[in-house]
């Protein structure tokens, strides 16, 4: 079958809508993040791109690149959410700044109510 690591951002949909077992390294690719107030998409999404390694390998190894850079700020705590471990305390943390990052473009994160369109 077509699940497997290589192409894990693939395979959550199908693996969401199935009941097809997951390959053994989600397990270990994709770190369980609380949901702070309405971060449930956001959540998803930092696990869709962390399991691209390749992408992941390429934005640490430009790091040198856009560290200095002033709009580079969502780009360190994306950096930051990839190294999270099983400690909740960091991760509540590191997710907080992370929102608050993408709060400084896009308002509708600023607070933590749903928005209605």
């Amino acid at each position: 079958m077509f699940l497997s690591c290589m192409n894990g951002a693939l395979a959550l949909p199908i693996l969401a809508l199935t009941s097809a077992s997951p390959p053994s390294c989600f397990s270990m690719t994709l770190p369980r993040f609380p949901n702070l107030s309405q971060t449930c998409y956001m959540n998803s999404t930092l696990q869709g791109l962390l399991t691209l390694k390749h992408f992941v390998q390429e934005v640490r190894r430009q790091q040198q690149v856009w560290r200095f850079h002033p709009k580079s700020k969502l780009l360190r705590r994306f950096v930051e959410v990839g190294r999270i471990h099983n400690n909740e305390a960091q991760k509540r943390r590191i997710l907080t700044a992370f929102k608050r990052t993408v709060a400084e473009f896009n308002s509708e994160f600023k607070d933590h109510s749903l928005s209605m369109y």
